[in-house]
């Protein structure tokens, strides 16, 4: 059984005194490019990178048009041989 929401009512608008209708309409939207990985991610990993190598591996990612996190894998990947 779904339930629905019981509709709001509109709010007041304090500064001039009118009514105001809740914009429900368009959800957030993301913004910036999106991501293009070629790996099934199943794990989720945070690596904590100094600003200066954080800064020229997103100025590299942006001059190869590839993702960070693809840079990231195919680097651990020839270092390691794995």
């Amino acid at each position: 059984m779904v339930k629905k929401k019981a509709a709001s009512a509109p709010s007041l608008d304090k500064t001039s005194g009118e009514t105001e209708e809740k914009n429900q309409a368009a959800p957030h939207k993301k913004v910036g490019r999106p991501r293009e990985i070629h790996y099934p991610l199943e794990k989720k990993f945070t690596l904590m990178l100094p600003k200066e190598i954080h800064r020229s591996l997103k100025i590299k990612s942006a001059e190869l048009e590839k993702p960070m996190t693809t840079m990231i894998i195919d680097a651990i990947k020839d270092a390691y041989k794995i």
